[in-house]
């Protein structure tokens, strides 16, 4: 009967070993922005005990990408460890419009694990319009007559 129970829990800790939980998230700070305001875009991914793939991030359409950072630790807890990453992408909208942030996609091995996607409103910010390229840059009219200078 000992040995049952002791197999028992063999089993039972290689199994959470083996089904290591990882849990993906992302936030965005907000759904509605001006066309002169940053959008940060957050991702979250957790991992009880599985090595952590690089995510395929989506290509954030309507937006540029302005800066970006990125953060892990390790803790470890009895004989569980929990890894953590946190990506950070600041951004600024092209133009306004509504646009679509893709989820976020990490494959392991065994699963592949998205993110939630988003819709975010960009508004035109008031009293700045977005700068248009014209075919033809008018000039200043050039003086011909002679210049004094004046030294006092």
């Amino acid at each position: 009967m000992r040995s049952v129970v002791i197999a028992f829990l063999l089993c039972l800790c290689l199994a959470s070993f083996c089904f290591a939980q990882i849990q993906i998230k992302a936030e965005v700070d907000k759904n509605k922005l001006a066309t002169d305001e940053e959008l940060i875009y957050k991702l979250i991914i957790s991992s009880s005990g599985q090595a952590l793939p690089q995510p395929k991030f989506p290509e954030f359409k309507g937006f540029i990408v302005i800066s970006q950072a990125n953060t892990s630790n390790i803790t470890i807890k009895g004989n569980s460890p929990k890894i953590g990453v946190i990506y950070v992408f600041i951004m600024v909208p092209k133009e306004a419009g509504i646009f679509t942030i893709e989820p976020t996609e990490l494959k392991t091995k065994d699963a592949t694990y998205k993110s939630e996607s988003f819709q975010i409103e960009v508004s035109q910010a008031e009293g700045k319009s977005i700068p248009q390229e014209s075919p033809e840059t008018p000039q200043a009219p050039q003086d011909e007559s002679p210049k004094e200078k004046i030294i006092l």
